[in-house]
């Protein structure tokens, strides 16, 4: 497992820095993985611009030489198994330095991410399709209130 004590310390002559903070720059990058709380739930997103400047609530991740996939990070980060690493009682924060992230492959990092994606095109799917299903109950409910619908 490469936890983030190994991605803020030096690995092989490289540099992760984990920390908004201890890089000691202003602006995102596209690419930087943003990890923030939204209730009891851990939020990651890998960055597609840069630009911004995060919110005190926001953590950002950096991969500065390339050996892993921001979106396999923020896959491994935004697991409920790193949800114990969270820190605070009233309100929860990631401890970053914490969380583990399995050692692979980028071949197998790119393999995961691809699954999860295809993954998350059903589920986009499933939203939509439930939507406008709502959307369809709503319109017959209507129409049958107005007395416009009747079913033989």
């Amino acid at each position: 497992m490469l936890t983030p004590a190994v991605l803020s310390g030096y690995t092989a002559g490289q540099k992760y820095a984990d920390s908004w903070a201890e890089t000691n720059q202003q602006l995102t990058k596209a690419g930087d993985v943003a990890v923030w709380m939204a209730g009891e739930a851990i939020r990651v997103r890998v960055l597609a611009d840069g630009g911004a400047v995060p919110s005190t609530q926001v953590q950002i991740i950096r991969v500065i030489d390339g050996s892993y996939l921001p979106e396999y990070l923020a896959v491994c980060l935004a697991s409920g198994y790193n949800s114990r690493f969270l820190r605070g009682t009233t309100v929860q924060r990631p401890n970053l330095r914490d969380f583990e992230v399995p050692v692979v492959t980028l071949e197998e990092q790119k393999s995961i991410e691809e699954y999860v994606a295809r993954i998350d095109g059903i589920r986009d799917q499933i939203r939509r399709a439930s939507n406008l299903a709502e959307e369809l109950r709503g319109l017959v409910v209507d129409a049958v209130g107005e007395g416009a619908l009747r079913v033989e």
